[in-house]
């Protein structure tokens, strides 16, 4: 009935645990796609000594992580599709839990568990005030909860419907940085989230190596700033408001914190890509930088900005 995919790149040290948490579920009809995205460390090998029929491995050149999704999608025999990244894990219950909530909600497309971020000497579990209460099962509006905080679901909570994600086009694969988030925009257009609010999903933020500490490409910027513009014009007048919100909360904190590594080119087609999302406010704000370069007004931002 569900389809896991996992795409792998240099993640000897995680897979192991994240293919285990997938053959412990209680749940157990589903088919495990380990789409190997060339990896050049010892991840294969790990991945080979497990003897389970329902694994199908495949091996590409490294293309990316959202080439190795898309891959994983398009060979899913089942309709329901569940990502789970090679360095994340989920608890026993999660298939079964989605396997319920699918049931109750045939008519939807795509839903998301609870998550738990996992650091290297703490854990911190994912709430939001808009969300089901603890515990229960409901649908929610994606652009009301990232108006105000980090979106309601992670790569490795995602479960989605396959013709939903290939209709879309599936994740952007010229993204390096944000190609879920930026996908998530896509699918939220076209209807809410349902939203199992259970601890069933474990987001391993241990590394240190995280795309999200990475300098954000300009080119995975331009593109998911383009989406903003193209989703703002589908949506209907009463989450336009909330979407606009969110963009206004990422775009200037992220403009100013990764602008000095772009070309002055790459600045001036920036921010007219981003200029008609802005407050008068915050477009007047991001030319006062080109004034006062060196005023750290990132640092300043930094509490509100929570799309990281």
């Amino acid at each position: 009935m569900i389809s896991v995919v996992i795409p792998l790149y240099n993640k000897e040290a995680g897979i192991g645990q994240a293919i285990d948490s997938v053959l412990s579920q209680r749940f157990t009809d589903f088919e495990l796609l380990v789409i190997n995205d060339g990896s050049t460390d010892g991840s294969l090998s790990v991945v080979e000594h497990y003897d389970d029929e329902r694994i199908t491995v495949v091996t590409t050149q490294n293309r990316g992580v959202s080439a190795a999704r898309n891959t994983g999608a398009a060979m899913a025999k089942h309709q329901w599709i569940a990502f789970l990244d090679a360095d994340d894990w989920w608890a026993p219950e999660f298939l079964s839990e989605i396997s319920s909530a699918i049931y109750n909600y045939p008519e939807k497309q795509w839903l998301a568990t609870g998550r738990t971020h996992v650091y290297k000497n703490r854990e911190w579990r994912y709430t939001h005030e808009f969300l089901p209460n603890e515990g229960e099962i409901g649908v929610v509006n994606y652009f009301s909860i990232i108006a105000k905080y980090l979106p309601a679901i992670h790569s490795s909570s995602a479960v989605l419907r396959k013709k939903f994600v290939l209709d879309a086009g599936g994740f952007c694969e010229q993204m390096k940085q944000y190609e879920d988030h930026e996908l998530w925009l896509r699918l939220a257009v076209l209807e809410p989230l349902v939203f199992v609010n259970k601890p069933l999903s474990f987001y391993n933020k241990k590394s240190d190596q995280g795309a999200s500490l990475k300098s954000l490409q300009f080119e995975d910027l331009l593109r998911y700033t383009r989406t903003f513009k193209t989703v703002y014009a589908a949506l209907p007048t009463d989450d336009r408001y909330a979407f606009k919100k969110f963009c206004n909360r990422f775009l200037v904190p992220t403009f100013i914190k990764y602008k000095k590594t772009y070309t002055s080119k790459q600045i001036d087609t920036l921010y007219d890509s981003i200029k008609p999302m802005l407050t008068v406010s915050n477009r007047y704000m991001l030319k006062v930088i080109h004034i006062f370069p060196y005023v750290n007004l990132y640092n300043i931002l930094k509490p509100f900005h929570r799309g990281n």
